[in-house]
C-alpha cells in the first residue's frame, strides 16, 4: 500500500494512497533505507487504520509519541493524524471529532448522543 521512492539526490519519500484515493507522499530527506522502511511500515499502518476505521496498534501509537514535530506535522498535513496544535479547541469541537470517528450500533449511538449532550451542557 505504501512504497519508498528514492529521489535522484539521494532523498527518500514514502508514497501512499489516502482514504479518498489520492496519491500522497511524505518526504523523509536523506535517511538510510532501514529507517525509511520502518517509517513506511508505520505510515502503512496509519493508512490502513484511516481507511478501515480500526484503531491503530499500540506500537504505532507509541511511535507517534516519539517522532519529531516536523514529521508529525507532515503526517498531519497528509491527513494521517490529528495536529498536535490543540490550543483554543473547545469541548464541542473535541466531542464532534471524537463522535464523528466512531462506528457503533444504533443503541450505543443513542447513549453516546445523550452523554455528549450532557457534557456540552
Amino acid at each position: 500500500m505504501a512504497s519508498i521512492i528514492k529521489d535522484p539526490q539521494g532523498q527518500k519519500r514514502v508514497a501512499f494512497t489516502d482514504r479518498e484515493g489520492r496519491r500522497r507522499s511524505i518526504r523523509l530527506g536523506q535517511i538510510d533505507s532501514r529507517n525509511a522502511e520502518a517509517i513506511r511500515v508505520r505510515i502503512e499502518a496509519l493508512v490502513t487504520a484511516s481507511i478501515t476505521g480500526i484503531e491503530i496498534d499500540g506500537e504505532t501509537a507509541r511511535w507517534l509519541t516519539t517522532i519529531s514535530h516536523r514529521l508529525h506535522e507532515k503526517l498531519s498535513k497528509a491527513g494521517m493524524v490529528a495536529s498536535k496544535e490543540t490550543r483554543g479547541t473547545t469541548l464541542g469541537a473535541l466531542l464532534a471529532t471524537y463522535f464523528n470517528h466512531l462506528a457503533v450500533k444504533s443503541g450505543t449511538e443513542t447513549c453516546y448522543k445523550q452523554a455528549r449532550r450532557s457534557l456540552e451542557e
